[in-house]
């Protein structure tokens, strides 16, 4: 029986932007959150150029959270620590998100980079235009005026899924060391079932579970100042910053001058410096069938990435405090920036297909979905416990289906800004993070019975 043929991607590029906002209530805070993103894959497709598929997706998250977490999210050494209004810096949510997602196809690249942009374009004047036809003030001048030309439609769709379940993460950050070092730490897990559809009518049931690990240590640069440079600062900034000018000239030989807004700045806070690491891992399968519902394939997909940063990062505002007798009210209390740069980074993509034509693959498919697929657990069981239906069916990946790995080079700039804020209820705070990633095929191998992993003739860069 022929073996079903898995994707060879040369490069995946990634970008999203993401909005978590945590609002206090009496017992527990409520959070929620978007993404709106898009991935860019080149495929390669044998005797045929190279295709460009194009994900635009978008993502939403809703769910209950500890009070501590708007303020744990906030990281910049100001912000780290305890102090009156946090007892324990630390938080985490527990609740239910899903996504909707687009998968088109393009061959030409250029085309394919420019698609996120037309598609976010069109759909913004599809909700302009509904919210105009629909609201009592604006409809009837709305539909009786000449309104522009409609935008072209969108290409054919060659996909699209709708994904949904069960999510939670943390964060939590400390000092170290009479705050030499601030640390911090998060992370957030997915379990979700859903739909892919094609126009043929065929379809696919997948199940995905998901986390992402993410820590960072920083430092005030402040800290590392020749000790009289900032014995000067203490309450006499600008006989600091002239000290610290002059050694920058003398080393230099050119000269060096600080704006004001700068000088009022570091009266404050100096910016931090430090280091960070981001770790995701997923496995993701999927049971293909035709229109008919007649089961076609079973394809397993286990993706793991680590990427190093070095971190900037400040507080950028912070409110003054409240003064006696004001009245309540809601305050901004701290604002920080982060930005990552990437170090380096790697990214690894194994993909297992079966085809289920054979009635003993089918079978072993069958029985996985019936014992196995629920739960990641069971592969820490024995055999004599689970059953023995995972063993079972990585075995017949590898003797009766195709198994390849994907290895590549993964670069990730990414940004964020957060803030808490102070209110009778409790502190609140808003999110905002974006992030662009680069993955460069570097290595690709295809698994050989009795042999071992080989080059992919068939996939390279």
């Amino acid at each position: 029986m022929k073996r079903p043929e898995n994707s060879c991607y040369r490069s995946i590029d990634i970008g999203y932007a993401e909005l978590n906002v945590t609002v206090p209530v009496r017992y527990v805070d409520v959070r929620g959150g978007t993404r709106l993103g898009y991935q860019i894959r080149r495929v390669a497709r044998p005797g045929k150029p190279d295709a460009w598929q194009v994900w635009v997706y978008g993502w939403g998250e809703l769910a209950g959270a500890t009070p501590g977490l708007a303020t744990a999210q906030v990281e910049s050494d100001d912000a780290l620590g305890l102090d009156s209004l946090r007892k324990v810096p630390a938080g985490a949510w527990l609740g239910v998100n899903g996504t909707l997602a687009d998968i088109y196809e393009f061959d030409n690249e250029k085309q394919a980079r420019q698609f996120p942009t037309d598609y976010a374009a069109h759909r913004l004047r599809q909700a302009a235009d509904l919210s105009l036809a629909t609201n009592p003030l604006t409809s009837l001048p709305y539909l009786l005026s000449s309104r522009p030309v409609a935008p072209a439609p969108l290409p054919p769709r060659k996909e699209w899924l709708i994904e949904g379940g069960p999510t939670a993460g943390f964060t939590a950050k400390a000092d170290l060391f009479k705050k030499f070092l601030g640390v911090s730490a998060g992370g957030r897990g997915w379990h979700l079932g859903g739909m892919r559809y094609k126009p043929d009518g065929s379809f696919e049931m997948t199940v995905r579970s998901a986390g992402e690990l993410e820590g960072a240590a920083i430092t005030d640069i402040g800290r590392y100042m020749p000790a009289d440079v900032r014995k000067k600062f203490v309450g006499r900034v600008n006989e600091g910053v002239e000290e610290l000018a002059r050694r920058v000239e003398a080393g230099t030989g050119g000269r060096v001058r600080l704006p004001l807004q700068v000088r009022e700045h570091l009266k404050k806070n100096w910016p931090d410096v430090g280091v960070s690491a981001k770790g995701k891992a997923s496995t993701y399968y999927r049971l293909g069938a035709d229109a008919k519902g007649t089961l076609k394939t079973f394809t397993q997909i286990v993706d793991s990435q680590l990427n190093w940063f070095g971190r900037g990062a400040d507080k950028v505002s912070e409110a003054a405090p409240k003064r006696p007798g004001e009245p309540s009210k809601t305050k901004l209390r701290d604002l920080a920036a982060n930005i990552d740069v990437p170090i380096s980074g790697e990214r690894t993509r194994e993909q297992r297909s079966l085809d289920l034509g054979d009635p003993t693959s089918l079978k072993l498919v069958q029985d996985f979905a019936a014992k196995g697929l629920h739960s990641e657990w069971d592969r820490l069981l024995p055999d004599s416990v689970s059953g023995g239906t995972r063993t079972k069916l990585e075995e017949r990946f590898r003797t009766h289906g195709t198994v390849t790995k994907l290895v590549y080079d993964s670069d990730v700039l990414k940004g964020k800004l957060s803030s808490d804020r102070v209110s009778v209820r409790g502190i609140g705070g808003v999110e905002l993070k974006l992030e662009g990633e680069h993955n460069a095929l570097a290595d690709a191998q295809m698994w050989k019975e009795g042999v071992g992993w080989v080059p992919w003739s068939g996939c390279s860069r």
